[in-house]
């Protein structure tokens, strides 16, 4: 009975020394939020900038595309009314080749008049003005003989001109055959080459938006994802916040307690910060250092807070230091996750935990059980990531522990 006494004694002055420095380890940790948050907004105005910039350029793309493609628009209207003027063109040609045709035809057929009358002149170039008297009946018959020798030479010379007239005009109408089949070609050559050079515009700047469109998503992603960390960091601020008044009014309810406790089981205020042990027995090989790196699921180059160390699937997770448990839970990225507070500013995180075995709020020794390894959260395969932070700052945790 004696000893249940003391036992319940120890549990009061437990409480009354956890409340007592309740203000101490959430001021600590809201310092480590605050700190994370104002990294975040930091990290906010960065992306912003950068989404400006980028929808900046986006628009500019998008511009410039829509100028060409209204461009090869109009071009290609200019080359259907173009294509229809031609489909004349041609038509005409047609129309110009059978003419050539004719021409041609009738050309012939005159040339073989011209012939036939210059055999005929010439039987009768030895044929005399007396000879013709002589062979008339009488005079009006040697008149009307003298008048048909002259109608002939007359008409032979206008045959001959309409044969000169015939060949020139043919010869204009090929050459307009030419020239018209010239300037279809001409034509053909000019758009097909305009409409090329708009195509390929158009190719170049439709792959620059939608790399400009990407890298908008990219960082709309983000932005929205740093949104969510900031509404998530808001609410364990709240949380924090309302967790120290209730424990301030708990103190008060209490008789104020006391105040000559060294604080030890809500996180030491003199903790000098020496004496963290290796948090994972099981595996001291480290797959990822503590600085910048190439992220194994984003891609992105962003700093690493903590070290990863590859242990075994279900091995234990050791406190680093004694001190009190403040978050333990899940947190899609971090996955099952445990915060310890060890006084004066000092914190320990362990992340992607497959169970967690400390509760919120519990006191830890150095070197407890408080989860075991796993892989849950953003991770790629089993392993302990472990972070020590000094107000809320990131430290290298090799610095720190044995």
């Amino acid at each position: 009975m004696r000893n249940n006494k003391f036992i319940r004694l120890g549990i009061i002055f437990f409480c009354l020394a956890f409340l007592m420095t309740g203000v101490v380890s959430n001021g600590a940790t809201q310092a480590e939020l605050k700190a994370q948050q104002a990294a975040n907004q930091k990290k906010k105005d960065e992306i912003k900038d950068k989404l400006d910039a980028a929808q900046d350029e986006l628009d500019a793309q998008q511009a410039k595309l829509a100028a060409v493609i209204s461009e090869e628009e109009k071009n290609k209207s200019e080359l259907e009314i173009l294509e229809q003027e031609l489909d004349y063109i041609l038509e005409q040609l047609d129309v110009l080749e059978t003419t050539i045709k004719e021409t041609e035809e009738d050309y012939n057929n005159k040339v073989a008049t011209l012939k036939e009358r210059a055999r005929v002149m010439f039987q009768l170039s030895d044929y005399s003005t007396i000879q013709m008297l002589v062979e008339s009946d009488s005079l009006l018959d040697f008149l009307n003989r003298k008048s048909y020798y002259n109608t002939m030479i007359t008409q032979d010379e206008q045959l001959i001109e309409e044969v000169a007239n015939l060949k020139l005009d043919l010869e204009s109408k090929k050459a307009l055959q030419e020239r018209t089949k010239g300037g279809y070609e001409e034509l053909i050559a000019e758009k097909d080459k305009l409409l090329a050079g708009l195509k390929n515009q158009k190719e170049t700047y439709s792959s620059l938006t939608a790399k400009a469109q990407s890298a908008v998503d990219a960082l709309e992603d983000q932005e929205a994802e740093m949104d969510k960390a900031s509404k998530e960091l808001e609410a364990r601020l709240k949380k924090l916040a309302e967790e120290e008044e209730a424990a301030k009014k708990q103190q008060q309810a209490s008789g104020g307690g006391s105040s000559s406790g060294t604080g030890s089981h809500g996180g030491n205020p003199n903790f000098s910060g020496l004496g963290f042990i290796w948090p994972a027995p099981a595996s001291h090989r480290i797959s990822s250092p503590f600085g910048y790196r190439v992220h194994p699921i984003s891609g992105s180059y962003k700093m690493h807070n903590g070290i990863d160390i590859a242990a075994p699937g279900g091995s234990n997770i050791l406190a680093s230091q004694e001190g009190t448990v403040i978050e333990s839970g899940y947190h899609y990225s971090h996955g099952n996750y445990i915060v310890i507070n060890h006084g004066n500013g000092y914190a320990t995180a362990y992340y992607h935990a497959s169970k967690l075995i400390a509760k919120a709020g519990q006191w830890v020794s150095r070197g407890q059980v408080i989860a075991l390894v796993g892989t849950t959260g953003s991770s790629t395969g089993n392993h302990l990531h472990f972070e020590v932070r000094k107000n809320g700052v990131p430290q290298n945790p090799l610095n720190y522990v044995s």
